[in-house]
């Protein structure tokens, strides 16, 4: 996918993914592309006791229920808000960037 997105000049991708029963930030850094954020959350019903280890991550784990919420202002440079949010609406990460921070310069 990291090709692809090389090959095509892809800009803005962001990466949301779950089902792993924590939550999680992460950030890659990979030469000729820009910083890839991946947003990992799962279903606010499912917990587990064990994170895998990830040397990527910038926040988390959040092992306790929540869902992930992404929120897009859409200005001239869009902002980007990640959060993870637990089921007693406790805001648990939040982690913002610049739609100009994920494209090609």
């Amino acid at each position: 996918m990291l090709e692809l997105i090389k090959k095509t000049k892809a800009n803005s991708v962001l990466f949301l993914s779950g089902d792993v029963h924590y939550a999680e930030i992460s950030k890659l850094q990979e030469p000729g592309l820009y910083p890839i954020y991946d947003v990992t959350s799962s279903g606010i019903t499912s917990t587990w006791d064990f994170a895998t280890l990830n040397k990527n991550r910038l926040e988390g784990p959040i092992m306790e229920n929540h869902f992930g919420l992404l929120t897009v202002i859409w200005e001239k440079d869009p902002v980007i808000r990640m959060e993870i949010i637990d089921k007693l609406n406790n805001s648990r990460i939040e982690y913002t960037i610049k739609g100009s921070d994920i494209q090609f310069k």
